[in-house]
């Protein structure tokens, strides 16, 4: 359990984003104590991360799906290497014991799994954008999304 009470905020480029105006108690159901809050975001901090997004696409849509992948399989050794601590976090604000935190964080490093040869399957070995200089350029139209909850 943790010793301090915390606030919760928003990863927007590379940066916690705390609107500590509206916040919200994290309760953990075993237990029925609030041990963290979470800010609620703000019109300004949903702004402000659709504004890092945008920024940040064009450098992502230019990197070659190889690399992209890469990306994926390093977040899922990082869940791997980090699983009793991300297991602790899901009884804490989800009620469960270890053994079902463990289970429920492995689905997720699957569903990681899973997605990491797809980012390359979906684009090899038909041309795509800047996908490396062994292929001809081709135009594709892509979307970018920020979800905001």
């Amino acid at each position: 359990m943790r010793t301090h009470y915390d606030t919760v905020g928003h990863l927007i480029d590379g940066q916690i984003v705390a609107d500590e105006s509206r916040t919200q108690p994290i309760f953990n159901p075993s237990t029925g104590e609030s041990t963290r809050q979470v800010s609620l975001a703000s019109k300004a901090t949903v702004e402000q991360a659709i504004a890092a997004t945008e920024a940040a696409y064009p450098a992502w849509r230019n990197t070659p799906p190889i690399k992209r992948a890469r990306v994926m399989f390093r977040f899922k050794e990082l869940l791997e290497q980090n699983a009793d601590h991300i297991a602790q976090l899901i009884g804490e604000e989800h009620g469960k014991i270890q053994h079902d935190a463990l289970g429920e964080l492995q689905r997720g490093i699957e569903n990681v799994e899973y997605a990491c040869p797809v980012v390359v399957k979906c684009f090899w070995p038909r041309p795509f954008e800047h996908s490396s200089m062994f292929f001809l350029p081709h135009s594709a139209a892509a979307h970018h999304y920020v979800c905001a909850a």
